[in-house]
């Protein structure tokens, strides 16, 4: 601020007149003191670094002297639980001793569990197995945190390969099974059980390879997390023309969420049973179900379908009817042992009409779930609730999931899990039954 020279020579005070309720007041004001306020303002505006703050009082501004400090890092996760094999970018932000939001360098991050989940330099997290983890930021001595918790992918699917030839007698066949998930991803370290409803005509190992023992058939079967795929399989030495083609059972149900898989048996004049011969599936409905080249019928809609099936001309017709069940399936717990007061419960559900409701029973509690989706593309609809569960008995417990559908259907699953704190507060540890019979008094774990 540049004051005129001839101000500056002038003696004595500067007069300046303001009006005010018509009657003239003069304010005196001396030169050095508008000197001095220059100053202020020069200084003020002028010079200083960018770390502090300053604000405006009556027209002059002045300068706080405060630093921006550092004083909570927040770090921030597109979802709470993730599937096996799934990846997500966390973000860390941090906020001065204001709550103002300010710009931070690049956080170290870091897994509590690289088990079950690990996380790079750039903040990426990948899920690598079934457990709960906790996520971290660092910058300049500050930590900011997140909870994850990684799920088993459930089995959506089993891929049987290949499609079993007939079998002469002593003869083999390996098969191999592929398990998917809902979104058709290849689910590897399960494991999967085989077994043969004709185990006098073809054996199956535990690793999947049949053995013709005598001729007939048999239906083999292979299971994981609760979902089967079968593939036929027939022993013989006849080779002539199909006469009559029998599906078993010649009429059945399943419900929504299941399969049903029909057994096929093609027989000459004789009555022998054939093999190796073209065959069709087909269904009257393709809206209420469908059927595999293997006669296993998926339920699509509700209602009662015909299944046929052709080879050489012969047909045989049963019908299936698709029932409105609600089947549920737990992500978790998974009969496991739980530490600490929280129990997350995650519960999937297949109906053919919507959801209406959803609860889980553990020990008193009774508690609603809630619908999210779950992963980090979000495409898994499950029902999920966190329980705390300090008032339960360390050791065997259960949670059960209730899910009912619009018109009343109900589906429930109950899985058993050890509650376990390990040095938690929280759990009560079970009664004592001594000689003396004592009468049990529930002790809190301190």
């Amino acid at each position: 601020m540049l004051i005129d020279d001839r101000v500056a020579r002038r003696q004595g005070p500067l007069p300046v007149q303001f009006a005010r309720g018509g009657n003239a007041r003069a304010l005196r004001v001396s030169a050095l003191a508008l000197i001095a306020a220059g100053a202020l303002l020069v200084a003020s505006c002028g010079g200083g670094g960018g770390a502090t703050d300053s604000t405006s009082v009556g027209g002059l501004v002045t300068a706080t002297g405060n630093t921006k400090v550092l004083t909570r890092l927040q770090v921030s996760a597109p979802a709470t639980a993730l599937l096996v094999g799934e990846h997500m970018t966390a973000t860390a932000a941090g906020y001065d001793q204001y709550g103002a939001k300010m710009p931070v360098g690049a956080p170290v991050w870091a897994s509590s569990a690289p088990a079950a989940a690990t996380v790079d330099a750039g903040g990426v997290i990948t899920a690598t197995g079934a457990g709960e983890t906790t996520i971290s930021a660092s910058v300049d001595g500050q930590q900011g945190t997140a909870s994850l918790t990684v799920l088993l992918a459930p089995v959506a699917r089993i891929v049987l390969a290949p499609s079993v030839a007939p079998l002469g007698l002593a003869a083999t066949q390996q098969i191999t099974a592929t398990l998917l998930d809902d979104r058709g991803n290849v689910l590897s370290g399960r494991a999967v059980s085989w077994s043969s409803s004709a185990p006098a005509v073809a054996s199956v190992s535990a690793n999947g390879l049949i053995t013709a023992l005598t001729e007939g058939a048999a239906v083999i079967t292979a299971t994981s997390g609760g979902v089967q795929s079968t593939v036929p399989v027939t022993i013989t030495t006849h080779f002539d023309p199909v006469a009559r083609v029998v599906i078993a059972p010649t009429a059945g149900s399943v419900s929504f969420g299941h399969t049903l898989q029909l057994a096929l048996t093609l027989l000459d004049a004789a009555g022998n049973t054939l093999v190796g011969r073209g065959l069709v599936w087909s269904v009257s409905d393709p809206a209420i179900a469908r059927v595999s080249a293997t006669g296993v019928v998926t339920p699509l809609g509700v209602g009662t379908v015909q299944v046929t099936a052709t080879s050489e001309g012969k047909s045989a017709t049963v019908a299936v009817t698709v029932r409105a069940d609600v089947v549920v399936s737990i992500l978790n717990p998974d009969s496991t042992t739980v530490s600490g007061d929280t129990l997350y419960v995650a519960a999937l559900a297949k109906s053919a009409l919507p959801v209406d409701g959803a609860v889980a029973l553990v020990g008193q509690h009774e508690e609603p779930l809630v619908r999210t989706r779950i992963g980090a593309l979000g495409g898994l609809e499950a029902w999920v609730a966190h329980i705390v569960i300090r008032d339960l008995y360390w050791g065997p417990n259960a949670v059960t999931v209730i899910i009912t559908d619009t018109n009343g259907g109900t589906g429930v699953t109950t899985v058993p899990f050890t509650y376990d704190p390990q040095g938690v507060k929280g759990g009560i540890i079970p009664p004592r039954k001594d000689k003396e019979l004592v009468p049990a008094v529930k002790k809190r774990v301190p």
